[in-house]
């Protein structure tokens, strides 16, 4: 059995009748998170059903808005009736929040939804990515990436634009849709296309078109994808294509220099023995090897001594994190080089070293968060579903 638990995301009673009454127009998100196997893709199932979209929306009055909205921009008359429910004009989709799921051709373990089960229940961001073919980027589609792809589309479902929510020109006007993002969106177009194509189809060519209520649903186990699209984005500054391979050089250097100290060592006090004639590494207790460990005291030093904001976010990381250092020197890099090439900086004719060492915390990080959906106008209700039964739960897991 699944355990239910909600959080709600809600603004203050206290507001002025006309804030309140814009509030309650606003489009319901329904957000599903939940460990592996817990029950999410069923309880998705369920809630986009015709009848149980319905009978949500109607229950929250956010068919008005929707209904409104697209009055505005058409002359068509549009409402929530019994026949709009048989017709399926009411209907939830779902959008997935699964790194695995993205990506094309990784299927073994990913639980991607069937054929049946798309065409019961339109599923957006599944195999919209192709999979690395290079080691160094493993990480080409990112949270960030995740997030712009779901934003758009539960754009597009709702009919809800808001101001703030462009993803296609940044504050000077430039495009900032990159290649990648552009052959994804293609494949994310023809998903919406067909999905909102087989919801109006009819037989009946004298039909008037009616606009389909969809109730987003977004469901799944990718915790930092959730986390951004309820919370907003980290407020880390976007690195350069020069400072990432920068950082990665830098720290690849420190893991070489290390292994390369290491056997130079060996070699001198001619110390071989079974493990090494093997090329095994030394461990700790901890099952690290030495030389992981002289890398990593190496790497931290040379970024703690950047600055003392560096310093500071060395000193929390936990434990050996080669991902969250490397982000740091992205980050460090990034901004000096923008500091530098800024002609009316006065830091433009300081070295980076000066440059980094006078940055301040708000200069780096400010902690606010943005670009969430409740920022955007949405109303996002998240439920957690968690497993009464650990030991039935891990058994289903160990099926899986």
């Amino acid at each position: 059995m699944t355990t239910l638990k909600q959080t709600t995301h809600e603004n203050d009673v206290d507001q002025p009748a006309q804030e309140a009454q814009d509030q309650q127009c606003r489009p319901l998100v329904i957000v599903l998170a939940g460990p592996t196997a817990v029950g999410k893709s069923d309880v998705a199932a369920e809630l986009c059903s015709p009848a149980m979209a319905a009978d949500i929306i109607s229950s929250q009055g956010r068919h008005q808005q929707q209904s409104s909205s697209f009055n505005r921009q058409n002359s068509n008359e549009v409402g929530i009736t019994k026949s709009a429910v048989v017709a399926n004009n009411i209907r939830g989709h779902v959008v997935s929040a699964d790194s695995v799921q993205a990506y094309r051709g990784v299927d073994i373990g990913a639980n991607k939804p069937t054929l049946e089960e798309m065409k019961r229940t339109p599923h957006h961001l599944v195999n919209v990515v192709d999979p690395p073919t290079d080691p160094a980027k493993a990480a080409s589609y990112n949270a960030a990436d995740w997030m712009k792809d779901a934003s758009y589309v539960i754009r597009q479902l709702t009919s809800f634009h808001n101001e703030d929510d462009n993803d296609v020109e940044d504050e000077r006007g430039e495009s900032t849709v990159d290649h990648d993002e552009l052959l994804r969106r293609q494949s994310i177009e023809k998903v919406l296309s067909q999905s909102l194509g087989e919801t109006n189809s009819s037989n009946d060519t004298t039909a008037t078109y009616t606009k389909p209520i969809i109730l987003p649903v977004v469901v799944g186990g990718t915790m930092m994808y959730l986390q951004w699209l309820v919370h907003g984005r980290p407020d880390a500054i976007r690195p350069t294509d020069e400072a990432v391979d920068r950082a990665a050089s830098k720290i690849d250097e420190f893991r070489e220099e290390e292994a390369a100290n290491s056997m130079a060592v060996k070699k001198a006090i001619d110390h071989v023995d079974e493990s090494s004639e093997r090329g095994d590494a030394t461990t700790t207790e901890e099952g690290a090897s030495e030389d992981d460990i002289a890398a990593w005291n190496a790497a931290s030093a040379h970024v703690s001594s950047l600055g003392p904001v560096f310093a500071q976010r060395v000193d929390k990381l936990p434990g050996r994190d080669w991902y969250r250092l490397r982000r740091l020197l992205e980050v460090a890099y990034t901004i000096a080089s923008k500091k530098k090439t800024a002609t009316k900086d006065a830091a433009a004719d300081r070295s980076e070293e000066e440059i980094l060492q006078n940055l301040t915390e708000k200069e780096v990080y400010t902690g606010i968060r943005s670009g969430s959906l409740p920022d955007l106008g949405y109303d996002i209700r998240c439920f957690f579903l968690c497993p009464d039964e650990r030991m039935t739960h891990f058994h289903t897991v160990d099926q899986r």
